[in-house]
């Protein structure tokens, strides 16, 4: 009875998680994953080759979360972080974008919600000079997967050369002025998923920070 009462609370039409997945594979070969300024620097296929090698040099790896207003502020700070570790002798490994929540929203929906205080990825040079500004390399967490824009998110971020990518578990959140409906989000993310799998090999990495999920509802 209990299993006859939740199908009735289904649509008919859910499309199968399947679908959804091998939908996703099949966005993934047409388009290859980047190389970051970190990983040609230091001769590392992907972030994760990366940290393999720090932890075989027993390297301690830093990163700093940052998110100025803009993504020209941004990418100026960026520069100044990485020529004034340099004056001090050490130097950032990784940084963790803190974005506008209209990055989860498709792009017909910016201008329907407002302005926050992160920047905004907008066009193709943006998200390729994210991850080939300086060698620090990002990580592209909120608002990305999970989010009504989960597909465009993953593929321009891997495309630039960002192989970590999340969070997962914000397949929860409701984002301001996205009109569509929970089908649609999940489906989105499913597909993205399907992507992220699909370029495993190529070092990408689905993230998901359990905190940001069903636990920031309460």
């Amino acid at each position: 009875m209990a299993t006859r009462d939740a199908d009735r609370l289904l649509p008919k039409d859910l499309p199968t998680g399947r679908e959804l997945l091998d939908e996703g594979r099949k966005i993934a070969s047409t388009f290859s994953v980047g190389k970051s300024l970190l990983c040609r620097e230091f001769g590392a296929t992907s972030e994760a080759d990366y940290k393999r090698r720090m932890v075989a040099e027993g390297r301690v790896m830093t990163c700093m979360n940052f998110g100025p207003p803009t993504w020209p502020d941004a990418k100026i700070g960026l520069q100044r972080v990485w020529d004034e570790t340099a004056k001090r002798g050490f130097r950032i490994d990784r940084f963790t974008f803190q974005m506008d929540r209209r990055m989860g929203l498709p792009r017909e929906s910016w201008e329907k919600a407002a302005k926050e205080t992160g920047p905004m990825l907008v066009t193709d040079k943006d998200w390729y000079e994210v991850a080939n500004t300086v060698p620090i390399q990002p990580g592209l967490g909120d608002m990305m997967i999970g989010s009504p824009a989960s597909v465009n998110n993953a593929v321009c971020a891997l495309q630039a050369g960002v192989s970590y990518v999340g969070n997962m578990s914000q397949f929860s959140w409701n984002y301001p002025a996205w009109e569509g409906s929970d089908v649609e989000q999940m489906s989105e993310m499913v597909k993205a998923l399907g992507i992220m799998a699909a370029k495993k090999a190529d070092g990408a990495v689905l993230q998901s920070y359990l905190d940001d999920g069903y636990c920031a509802q309460f």
